[in-house]
Parts: structure tokens; C-alpha cells; sequence
């Protein structure tokens, strides 16, 4: 628990909460309050549990919709309901993708220490999961953290996501963790940026690295954003 309410006034008077009591929560750093017996917890709860599912259903509206834009299904409706919960189509986004092994007792930690980072150093991204991969939606341009440049290029976020994985990497030693990062692009089309991101994790994953971003792929680039496998096959020969 992390704190203790004691409605008064009935079973509970204010005499009863002795100063042993007090000094003990005090001592190990307990929060104690007394509340009147004529107000029920429910009134002063209520708003919070209220607000903790609206923005569950908000996320999962979210997430919904990005799994939608990225399949292809429905893209205007994903990128509808995107708008209305604060995604812009005149802003650019980027797909970040994160596979990871290790121990199971350590994945739903992994994954709450993803959404703590992103939520400090990356504002506006979103989280959700596709397969095996954590899929993040990063905002390309508004962050005060990274600059863009004149051409609109997020200035630095590569290396800022880099640095994500390794203090990730660092956080959890005992789990093997690969990520690539897609480029910048709008919203409507952000499936080539995913696409992208899953090129790259695959570069890191077969360079062994922690961290690919499609932009410093190189010569690679031309070759994963070929998506005919006949048209590379067919030049080999």
C-alpha cells in the first residue's frame, strides 16, 4: 500500500490515532489521513478512476488505429482517429521498432522502463505492440530536445534514440535487445517509416548490434526499399 485513510466519526475518533501512530508513519515514510465519516472515498476517487479509463480507452483507440494505418485497412479512419487524439497530419513521425530476448519475469518490466524513457525524452510518442516487436510512433518535430534542421530533419534524434537503447541495454543486461529506426515522414506515411524501422532492426539484428537507424544504412537502403524480391534476384543474374 502506499498510504492509509481513516474515516472518523463513527468507529474512529481523532483521539484514537495516538501519537505512537503518528511517529510510526512518520518514521517510515507513510502517508496517513483522516477523513470525515460523512464523505464517502468513492466521491474523491471516482474522477481519478474515471480519468484512468478514459485514457486507457484513448490508448487503445490509439494503438488500434496505428495497426490499421500500417496494415493498410482502413487509413483514413487510423488517421482520423489519430487527429482527434493529437497526432497532426502536417507533423512528421518516425517508427521505432524494439525486438528483445531474455529472462520472463523481466518483460513487463522491459516494456513499463520503454514507456518511462519515451514518456521523459520523447513526449507525444505512443506505444503499442506488433507481434513480437514494441512499435513507438516518435514525433519528428516539436520535441525542444531535438532541434530539426532547415530541411526538417529531426537534428540529433538518431543519436538520441541511440542512446535510448543503450541505457536500456544497460538497465537490463541479462536481455539481448535490437531496435531500428525508420525515417521521418507524415502521418499518412508513416506505414514506409515502419517499414523502414523493420529494415534496420533487421540490419542490427543480423550485425549484432543494439541500435540501426535506416538513414545510416548506406547502400542498403537502396536494397530494402526494393519490394520486389524478382527485381533483386533478376539484377543478380
Amino acid at each position: 500500500t502506499c498510504g492509509l485513510i481513516l474515516n472518523t466519526g463513527m468507529y474512529l475518533s481523532e483521539h484514537d490515532i495516538t501519537p505512537e501512530i503518528r511517529n510510526f508513519c512518520e518514521e517510515h515514510s507513510y502517508p496517513l489521513f483522516t477523513m470525515p465519516w460523512e464523505i464517502h472515498i468513492y466521491d474523491i476517487t471516482r474522477n481519478y478512476y474515471n480519468r484512468i479509463f478514459r485514457d486507457t480507452q484513448s490508448s487503445d483507440a490509439v494503438t488500434e488505429a496505428v495497426l490499421d494505418l500500417i496494415s493498410g485497412s482502413d487509413p483514413e479512419h487510423a488517421i482520423s482517429v489519430l487527429t482527434r487524439s493529437g497526432f497532426s497530419p502536417d507533423r512528421s513521425y518516425l517508427a521505432y521498432c524494439i525486438n528483445t530476448d531474455g529472462p520472463e519475469q523481466e518483460k513487463q518490466r522491459f516494456e513499463t522502463a520503454v514507456k518511462l524513457e519515451l514518456k521523459i525524452h520523447f513526449p507525444g510518442s505512443h506505444v503499442c505492440r506488433f507481434r513480437e516487436d514494441i512499435l513507438v510512433i516518435l514525433p519528428g518535430t516539436g520535441n525542444p530536445e531535438h532541434n530539426t534542421s532547415e530541411a526538417g530533419t529531426p537534428a540529433g534524434l538518431n543519436d538520441a534514440v541511440r542512446k535510448l537503447a543503450r541505457r536500456l541495454s544497460r538497465s537490463f543486461p541479462r536481455r539481448s535487445i535490437r531496435s531500428g529506426l525508420g525515417s521521418a515522414s507524415e502521418l499518412r506515411d508513416f506505414p514506409q517509416s515502419f517499414s523502414q524501422a523493420r529494415s534496420a532492426l533487421a540490419a542490427c539484428t543480423a550485425a549484432g548490434e543494439i541500435f540501426r537507424a535506416f538513414d545510416d544504412l548506406g547502400f542498403y537502403k537502396i536494397l530494402f526499399s526494393v519490394s520486389d524480391r524478382n527485381i533483386l534476384d533478376n539484377y543478380w543474374r
